[in-house]
């Protein structure tokens, strides 16, 4: 079976190892210590990477944040999960580590969803090559597909991958309004636009705001077609994120004004 994760040392990028699984990493399992409860993960089948067992097992070096990186099917990381120990350990006490069923305590900054998680298994053997393919998801899963290409932009920009976009100017991005219902595929389809299927440009206003600043494919000026905007105008919908009906119209303004601060005309059409 191939691994399906490998734990990085945040600080220092190490490889320490690779496992199976990890349970716990959507945060649903918890261990009180000394009156804190923290997040427990599991590590299956957990094995240490030989550059580590060579160059940093027994050495004293702490270990005290990691990254539990998504791998495909060909070993490559795809995105990353934060977790901090509750406690550093350090190399010459690690050993331990190495088995079936290796538990950690901590805190997970951001715990995945279900919903992700089996977005990534998909995404373990092949990336979207066709545009839409979240167009026929739940509203739960399109947040899932939301937080895969956030998580997958972010890993790949850090690394300085090979993937990374040069910013582009002067461009037309059109968006099909049949498929724009909500803010959440909103985001999906407008990642799309930029940047190509399974594309990232933000998946809420501030992170939007921060695409504009430059670095994620595109830089202003630019302009967004917007074609039958009126589907997402007109919809009301419960938006998984607070369980409350919303309109569009409300956000729409707040669109348009990070647009407009940014200089972006966007066009609407029917």
């Amino acid at each position: 079976m191939n691994n399906k994760f490998s734990i990085i040392d945040d600080e220092s990028g190490l490889t320490i190892g690779s496992c199976n699984d990890i349970a716990g990493l959507t945060g649903d399992e918890f261990i009180v210590i000394n009156d804190e409860s923290l997040n427990r993960i599991t590590l299956l089948n957990f094995q240490f990477s030989e550059i580590f067992k060579k160059e940093w097992l027994g050495k004293k070096y702490y270990i005290g944040n990691l990254q539990l990186t998504i791998l495909n099917n060909s070993g490559v990381n795809i995105g990353a999960y934060y977790f901090g120990l509750d406690e550093a350990v350090s190399c010459r006490k690690i050993g331990f580590w190495e088995g079936q069923h290796t538990r950690l305590a901590g805190t997970l900054l951001y715990a995945a969803s279900r919903e992700a998680m089996v977005l990534w298994d998909e995404w373990r053997t092949a990336q979207p090559d066709q545009y839409n393919m979240w167009v026929n998801l739940t509203s739960s899963e399109r947040l899932g597909w939301l937080e895969v290409i956030r998580l997958f932009n972010d890993f790949c920009s850090s690394s300085n991958n090979s993937n990374n976009k040069q910013d582009k100017s002067g461009e037309i991005y059109h968006l099909d309004g049949l498929h724009i219902k909500d803010r959440t595929s909103f985001f999906c389809a407008l990642g799309e636009a930029v940047n190509g299927p399974g594309g990232y440009f933000g998946v809420c206003l501030d992170s939007l705001s921060d695409c504009l600043c430059g670095g994620f494919g595109a830089r202003p000026p630019f302009t967004i077609h917007w074609n039958h905007a009126d589907v997402f105008i007109n919809d009301e919908h419960d938006d998984q994120r607070d369980n409350a009906k919303h309109g569009n119209r409300a956000y729409l303004i707040s669109l348009l004004e990070v647009f407009n601060r940014h200089n972006i005309p966007v066009i609407f059409s029917s």
